[in-house]
């Protein structure tokens, strides 16, 4: 087992509050996240829910390794999405390389706030069942498409934008949100990691501070100009119910 010892933690100060308490949301993201959070865990479904909550269950116990997919949405504007869409440029380029499950064209977009909130959760559960990510048009709040991908982060690059060595800087550095304290975890527990999609969306919002992401599996949060914010629990967004 690895032991893991972290270097002092890097909290930029200014003017006596620490970057994590005084970055804050854009606003039409922060709606757009509330609102997708209460719709997550507020919602209860009809039947065919309740039997795919089962099944789910049933495959963590007899599956090794068996969870969903992360639903992950990138918050952008129409204006931005068609610039970057297919660009030529690789830095920015997003693309969807398996049109075929893309429901833009065979759905069309969804309000996510004038939409019933089962059509909206069916959406939201079509997005994270495909790998890639949902297009989440902030300027309307329509969901548009899925099966997006975005620019790979490479270990490289990663150092380079971050100033990091591995992913317990990484950890350190944008805050992201781990099961235990890094000088208390545990040694008969694997050391925490990044995902490659959020090591993505990391590295593109920060290269990209008009975008941002929003992430909700075990973990709740927004990612916006390379850093994890505004982490909720789903107890948060139960309280909105």
């Amino acid at each position: 087992m690895v032991e893991i010892i972290p270097k002092q933690a890097e909290k930029k100060k200014i003017n006596g509050s620490y970057l994590e308490d005084i970055v804050k949301p854009h606003p039409s993201v922060l709606k757009a996240f509330n609102r997708l959070g209460e719709i997550l865990y507020c919602y209860q479904n009809e039947k065919e829910e309740r039997q795919k909550a089962k099944i789910d269950e049933e495959a963590k116990e007899k599956i090794s390794g068996y969870n969903r997919h992360t639903l992950s949405l990138l918050c952008i504007t129409k204006y931005f999405f068609d610039l970057y869409f297919n660009s030529k440029d690789e830095e920015d380029s997003i693309n969807i390389p398996n049109s075929f499950v893309d429901i833009y064209n065979k759905e069309g977009p969804i309000n996510i706030f004038n939409d019933p909130q089962n059509i909206v959760k069916e959406r939201l559960n079509k997005v994270r069942d495909y790998e890639g990510m949902g297009v989440l048009l902030i300027d309307s709040y329509s969901i548009t498409n899925n099966g997006l991908f975005i620019p790979p982060a490479s270990q490289t690059k990663l150092e380079e934008t971050f100033n990091i060595e591995n992913d317990i800087d990484l950890i350190m550095k944008v805050s992201y949100p781990i099961d235990y304290p890094l000088d208390k975890w545990p040694k008969d527990v694997n050391p925490p990691e990044i995902g490659t999609k959020t090591k993505a969306m990391l590295i593109y919002s920060k290269k990209h501070p008009e975008v941002s992401f929003i992430s909700f599996n075990k973990y709740n949060y927004i990612i916006q100009n390379g850093e994890i914010i505004n982490k909720k629990t789903p107890d948060y967004f139960k309280e909105l119910c």
